[in-house]
């Protein structure tokens, strides 16, 4: 997820992307309070969101698509190819793998369509408004964390980390 922080009214962008980027209000407007914020100062765009922003300025990111039933599934795994990963994604947190909102690897119809089943009745459970969704599993790349805050002494601060399940374990570098 990319954290939106204190933003300024232009996001931050250099003027060279700053047109090609959705208007700031609008990236606002879809940030949640982040989970792990108890006093909500701290906004949390979503993946799907947060994808949406980085492919507007010319970054590839992994295909991806909702699903709500098997139908879904066999369709997603049909345009989508092996392997996949599928989330459960939930308003305000980002680091799914530690709720175990994530399943890796997956390399065959039958597996996806369990996986796909596990992750649904868990949303309807547990996580009311929350999203499945599968998408292409990228190998042989790294993942990686961007943060963005904007802080009134310094300007914009731009944070890039290793991602994935590194930015959940305390003390991972």
């Amino acid at each position: 997820a990319t954290t939106a922080g204190n933003l300024a009214a232009d996001g931050g962008a250099t003027s060279s992307i700053r047109h090609s980027l959705p208007p700031f209000h609008a990236l606002r407007e879809k940030a949640v309070p982040a989970a792990s914020d108890p006093r909500g100062a701290t906004l949390v765009l979503d993946e799907k969101s947060s994808k949406a922003a980085l492919e507007v300025v010319g970054l590839r990111v992994p295909r991806s698509r909702s699903v709500e039933s098997k139908d879904d599934v066999l369709q997603a795994v049909d345009s989508l190819g092996f392997p996949l990963v599928m989330k459960l994604l939930s308003p305000g947190v980002s680091h799914k793998a530690a709720r175990g909102h994530v399943r890796l690897g997956l390399r065959e119809v039958t597996s996806a369509v369990e996986m796909a089943d596990d992750l649904l009745a868990l949303r309807d459970s547990e996580v009311p408004g929350g999203t499945v969704i599968i998408e292409e599993m990228a190998l042989g790349v790294a993942e990686v964390f961007v943060g963005v805050h904007r802080d009134e002494e310094f300007g914009a601060l731009v944070v890039l980390a290793r991602g994935g399940v590194a930015v959940e374990r305390p003390g991972s570098r």
